[in-house]
């Protein structure tokens, strides 16, 4: 059973919350990076929802809310502000990119390709320094890890993602983060958390048929962990309130391990 199913003081936060070994080591203190930078935006547009449970992408999808690859509607927003805590994938921007531009409504809303760990995290107006900081000590145990982005998946025919591997490190760190922060993946709403980055949506997903096969021709792509970041939401633009780096000096990764 996930960790994250057995919370029930959702939203609340944890004084002493028992961490697994792998979460926290003897490394060094892990504080948020400062200045966090220019803030990222755009137009937030809704997530697609299928059939098949799933995490990884930010807002949500309403019926009447379309996505279309030759210009996308500032008024397609989840209309929510939430906050939500991500892994950036540089590596991947390159192939992405334009594909997220064209058929990803968040990716012009200033979130860069990712793959999420928690969302959504704590509401933005009630986020503190010291929430911020209890973040830095949960990731303080995690060295930077190396993953592969090796396949194209879809949940059903509307959402084109890429699947990480291995998987284990985000699964792990997102039972953490839930657990420290009792703000379970997606409310507690999937029996199932699927590590993903998200590239396309789609209404029919006959249309997105021409990416996948770009995609597939263009993997395996390397990729390494070494940052992790709490983005806002207002409903409409996302932006960066914090960077964490992915540093502390262990000689062994307990999170791929």
């Amino acid at each position: 059973m996930p960790v994250w199913t057995s919370i029930r003081t959702r939203g609340k936060r944890l004084s002493t919350p028992a961490l697994p070994q792998f979460a926290v080591d003897s490394c060094s203190s892990n504080r948020p990076d400062t200045p966090p930078g220019p803030p990222r935006a755009g137009t937030l547009a809704p997530d697609a929802r299928g059939a098949t449970p799933h995490a990884g992408k930010l807002g949500s999808r309403k019926e009447e809310d379309t996505v279309v690859s030759d210009g996308m509607s500032t008024g397609t927003s989840s209309g929510r502000t939430q906050s939500a805590i991500l892994l950036p994938v540089p590596e991947a921007e390159e192939l992405v990119g334009p594909f997220r531009t064209q058929h990803d409504p968040v990716a012009i809303a200033g979130v860069p390709a990712h793959i999420t760990l928690i969302v959504p995290w704590l509401p933005p107006s009630e986020i503190r320094p010291s929430d911020l900081a209890d973040l830095g000590e949960v990731l303080n145990g995690v060295t930077p890890f190396d993953f592969a982005l090796r396949r194209v998946s879809w949940f059903g025919r509307g959402v084109l993602w890429l699947a990480p591997a291995p998987t284990e490190p985000f699964t792990k760190l997102t039972a953490v983060l839930s657990e420290r922060f009792a703000t379970p993946p997606y409310e507690d709403e999937f029996d199932e958390i699927v590590p993903h980055l998200t590239v396309a949506h789609a209404t029919d997903g006959s249309e997105l048929d021409a990416v996948a096969k770009a995609l597939s021709e263009a993997l395996p792509i390397d990729c390494r962990a070494e940052q992790v970041w709490v983005m806002v939401g207002d409903g409409r633009l996302w932006t960066v309130r914090e960077r964490y780096s992915l540093s502390a000096p262990c000689e062994e990764n307990t999170f791929n391990s």
